[in-house]
């Protein structure tokens, strides 16, 4: 839907990521008509690329691999995440200190979204809390709910380091992003506790079986 104001403000709402070329495309020339402004070339959103897009290949990940030695899972994971930026974020993997996989290690065994994941998306990503890591970013708590309180803490613990916060701020965190992973499909089984993680003494929570109907991912 595109609306003009009296005063003509152009807005368009209603689309989706599959659609943002056309749209983009059905603003512009509505601008045009409206505003009555004289275009110095046709569209280019067709052919227009995006960022990550440049240097990209369906062989990037064979790439990373031999330069890096990422799993093959972590590999692609990256090259389809990222794009050719995908080498930007296998160079802040920290050693493994394994022969193989030489860097990268997961934040949960399930899934291949690696640490340096994290500090890629506080230094380029601009993400500010565990949520918007492991929502907005990694997309883990969508896929398993369970797996990103998992992850939790090391998360936390990463994102103390790049951004310095204190034992109140990596508290409120924890307890921020658990009342968010409960909306996302953590079962009433998970509960905060005073039992102590081995990432954060401060911060755990007690993990039952969850149950057929409990949902949150399996």
């Amino acid at each position: 839907m595109i609306n003009v104001s009296d005063s003509n403000l152009i807005t368009i709402a209603g689309g989706k990521w599959t659609t943002y070329r056309a749209m983009a495309e059905e603003t512009v020339d509505k601008a045009i008509k409206v505003l009555d402004l004289i275009p110095s070339s046709s569209c280019r959103t067709e052919t227009t690329k995006l960022i990550g897009s440049h240097e990209y290949s369906n062989t990037m990940f064979i790439k990373l691999i031999q330069h890096f030695g990422l799993e093959t899972e972590v590999a692609k994971h990256l090259a389809s995440s990222y794009g050719d930026r995908a080498w930007g974020v296998a160079a802040l993997a920290e050693s493994t200190n394994k022969p193989f996989p030489k860097v990268g290690t997961r934040l949960n065994n399930l899934y291949p979204y690696i640490e340096a994941e994290v500090i890629y998306s506080i230094r380029n990503e601009y993400a500010c809390t565990a949520v918007d890591v492991l929502a907005r970013r990694t997309r883990l708590a969508f896929l398993n709910a369970h797996a990103a309180m998992e992850s939790l803490p090391r998360v936390i613990e990463i994102m103390s380091k790049e951004l310095n916060w204190d034992k109140a701020r990596k508290q409120k965190e924890y307890e921020e992003s658990f009342n968010f992973l409960r909306t996302m499909g953590l079962p009433s089984e998970y509960t905060t506790s005073n039992a102590k993680s081995r990432e954060h003494p401060n911060m755990a929570y007690n993990r039952q079986i969850p149950t057929e109907r409990s949902g949150g991912g399996v």
